[in-house]
């Protein structure tokens, strides 16, 4: 066997047998530099996703107070996971002090972290299943061949229609949704 492929061979093992998130990280960066990897050859040779990859290697760029945070056992590896989705070190460094004040689970965190990045506040509630189902009632009333779909995150809300034919088809189907709507 080729001594190249012998060195990957032992990294990739040692990267799955990695239990220290950021030493992974550290060796999955190593693999990949050295080797001119893709993320996706390296997801295929770990067997991992290759956004399971992405989220290890962004790890890489987080400051030493954070890197030392972990290493101390303060916060845990899902916490690095989601701190590392912040680009500004300040903004990064702030929330971290934030989950070390206000000692905050990774769901409160992943809150934090959505509502700086997509400036939008985890309030509220799901609209109950008995209001999309109404819509979906409704919108299939005017056009039955639709198919529907609404999907609410903490995010955002969808509402999906699909109509499928020919663009006549499509067209009267279009119209009969607007009538319904703008009366």
């Amino acid at each position: 066997m080729d001594d190249a492929v012998q060195e990957i061979k032992i990294t990739i093992d040692s990267i799955k047998s990695e239990t220290n998130i950021l030493e992974k990280a550290r060796l999955l960066d190593l693999l990949k530099q050295g080797n001119n990897l893709r993320i996706k050859e390296l997801a295929n040779l770990l067997s991992e996703s290759p956004s399971k990859i992405c989220q290890i290697l962004r790890l890489i760029g987080l400051p030493d107070i954070i890197r030392e945070g972990y290493l101390s056992k303060t916060i845990s590896a899902t916490h690095l996971i989601i701190l590392s989705r912040i680009k500004d070190e300040t903004t990064l460094i702030a929330i971290y002090e934030k989950i070390l004040a206000d000692n905050l689970s990774t769901l409160r965190t992943e809150d934090l972290v959505r509502q700086h990045i997509y400036q939008v506040s985890p309030n509220g509630q799901k609209v109950p299943g008995v209001i999309t189902e109404t819509i979906i009632s409704s919108l299939k009333n005017q056009v039955p061949d639709a198919e529907i779909e609404i999907n609410q995150t903490r995010i955002k809300a969808t509402i999906n229609i699909i109509l499928k034919g020919d663009l006549k088809k499509t067209t009267q189907a279009l119209t009969k949704i607007k009538d319904f709507l703008v009366k």
